[in-house]
């Protein structure tokens, strides 16, 4: 008999008596809650017991709650740890998962050329997700030369074995004779293999094949069975998304509108709410700011939270609708009565900072912050982390801020907290511009070491962009910067010694530190040290020398440089070339 067909006593007592297997499957049960309460705590008790014994599984589902903090503190070095136990016995799975920590750079810096490594090790063994990892590595050319039949080789082990998504990559490469003959039928094989085991993207895949025409005869009603299987409620997902609509063509974009519209008119919510976002953004028909609006409320009134959260904004911001602060906290209530993790980092934005009708209330604004971060929001960390960073709210705790925020990127590097920050910095996409919440993101990476989140705290002192405007404190943070390597923070501080912002003007010192950062191959301070030749600035005027620095900068894609070059041209061609350069 199985061990998996074991009572809850059989394995109980095999596990006291030390049987390995015993604890690794009694901790799976616990953590899954499988014929027993939820409880991560003993699932780690247990995976430990059988880790400890060197039981290979074990170690990847120990290294697992490591990773995800369950059952004890998230701790890519521990999960490293136990992976790479289960790793150098030749576990195919242990393989994967270490290959993940070098590719994500969990407890290690990211290393691609290792990463591959371990995922060649565990596909070389038959791990079909290896294999599938590995085929689309040699189809990209990333870590690997580019290699399309060796991509195909890798799809077609994990296509045999079963894997969707190889069954799904080898039906694109006979659809477009990449790396194989052209063969349309043979690419509806494959896409059928994976649209049968519930791939989104290969049913999506199979419905176009039917409504045209490849590789089997147009089927409009078998196009559209598929189209629906591939936007049902239990599919949704943001790959689903980028199949609709990363095409990067108008027959795409409006294909994908009727496939969405398809589903909405059956009523499947995720439809409802991606068609009124189509209207709102203008993505596959004409921007129609009321019919996205329509069908938000649509989706809102059948209960969809994250319609209702949508429709809260549109009423906020008087998007589409007359604005109506009280229906936009009536909706966003709505959503938050369903636990909508996203609606509750909405609410604790509205109590931060006083938006709309809410009073300004920082304690009710970790309150909620907390229920979204617990449920694992990214955003909700990250502002809870920040909220005992700086005391808002809660009393300061940076051991327990940093907790919070290192859920959400590693502890070796701040790039995607920064990422975070110059979202609300430049207003990108759907985020508003909010430079006050971004200035307190590049605080607390510039606190932890990133020279980029200096730099950019130093411009936000010097032109009083979220902060009050003070140049000697721009000025702290850009010596900052240059202290931990960043070379443009170099071009910024030499500007402000030749404008005489924040510092005692300067022109030589100006002048030195452009040297310095463009030695270094910085191709702004190329553009500068070339307008230093040519103006004087710190140094004797020298034509042949800004010619040469302009020249390098603009190579290298200087705008200034670049347009400068070219009215040289200009002027030496019209003949009213007529500078002083003595």
């Amino acid at each position: 008999m199985k061990i998996q067909d074991w009572t809850f006593d059989e394995l109980e007592q095999a596990a006291e008596a030390g049987d390995a297997d015993a604890q690794c499957e009694l901790g799976h049960r616990y953590e899954e809650g499988r014929g027993v309460e939820r409880d991560y705590r003993r699932a780690v008790k247990y995976y430990r017991q059988a880790a400890v014994q060197g039981h290979a599984g074990g170690c990847v589902a120990l290294g697992d709650c490591y990773q995800n903090g369950h059952g004890v503190p998230s701790d890519g070095d521990e999960a490293l740890k136990w992976y790479r136990t289960a790793a150098d016995q030749g576990d195919a799975k242990g393989q994967m998962a270490l290959g993940w920590c070098y590719e994500e750079g969990c407890g290690v810096p990211i290393d691609t050329v290792e990463a591959i490594k371990w995922y060649r090790l565990a596909a070389e063994q038959g791990d079909a997700r290896g294999q599938q990892i590995l085929g689309r590595r040699y189809e990209k050319g990333e870590g690997v030369p580019e290699d399309a039949e060796e991509a195909v080789k890798w799809y077609r082990l994990a296509a045999e074995q079963g894997n969707a998504y190889g069954q799904l990559t080898l039906g694109e490469c006979y659809e477009k004779g990449k790396g194989v003959a052209l063969d349309a039928e043979a690419a509806v094989v494959w896409y059928t293999k994976a649209a049968e085991q519930g791939n989104r993207r290969a049913q999506l895949e199979l419905g176009r094949c039917y409504e045209d025409g490849i590789g089997v005869k147009a089927d409009n009603d078998e196009a559209e069975k598929w189209y629906l299987e591939g936007v049902s409620e239990k599919q949704r997902n943001i790959q689903l998304y980028v199949w609709l609509f990363d095409r990067g063509n108008e027959k795409s974009l409006q294909r994908a509108v009727r496939v969405l519209r398809m589903a909405a008119e059956q009523g499947i919510l995720y439809a409802i709410r991606e068609l009124g976002n189509c209207y709102l953004y203008g993505k596959g028909v004409e921007e129609n700011a009321e019919e996205g609006v329509a069908w938000y409320r649509k989706g809102a009134e059948l209960g969809d939270a994250e319609a209702q959260c949508r429709l809260s904004e549109c009423y906020e911001n008087g998007t589409g609708v007359e604005q109506d602060l009280q229906k936009a906290l009536d909706w966003l209530w709505k959503a938050v009565e369903q636990g909508y993790d996203h609606a509750e980092f909405e609410l604790g934005t509205w109590y931060e900072y006083g938006r709309g009708l809410v009073q300004m209330d920082h304690q009710e604004a970790v309150k909620w912050y907390r229920k979204a971060a617990e449920k694992g929001l990214y955003d909700a960390q990250i502002q809870l982390g920040l909220c005992y960073y700086e005391g808002v709210g809660v009393e300061q705790d940076v051991e327990l801020a940093e907790t919070w925020i290192f859920k959400v990127i590693n502890s070796a590097t701040t790039n995607i907290l920064v990422t975070y920050a110059d979202y609300f910095f430049l207003g990108w996409g759907k985020v508003e511009r909010n430079y006050e919440r971004a200035v307190r993101i590049y605080r607390f990476a510039a606190d932890h070491g990133d020279a980029y989140a200096k730099r950019k705290l130093a411009y936000c002192y010097k032109n009083g962009l979220g902060v009050e405007e003070d140049h000697e404190e721009a000025i702290r943070w850009l010596r900052d910067a240059i202290e931990h390597g960043d070379t443009y923070s170099k071009v910024l501080l030499a500007y402000c010694y030749e404008e005489g912002t924040g510092v005692e003007e300067n022109p030589e010192k100006a002048f030195r530190l452009y040297q310095e950062a463009a030695e270094q191959g910085n191709a702004s301070a190329k553009e500068r040290l070339g307008n230093c030749y040519e103006f004087g600035i710190g140094v004797e005027k020298n034509f042949e020398k800004a010619v040469q620095w302009m020249w390098e900068a603009a190579d290298e894609g200087n705008r200034l440089a670049v347009e400068w070059m070219e009215k040289l041209e200009d002027d030496f061609d019209d003949g009213s070339f007529d500078r002083d350069w003595s």
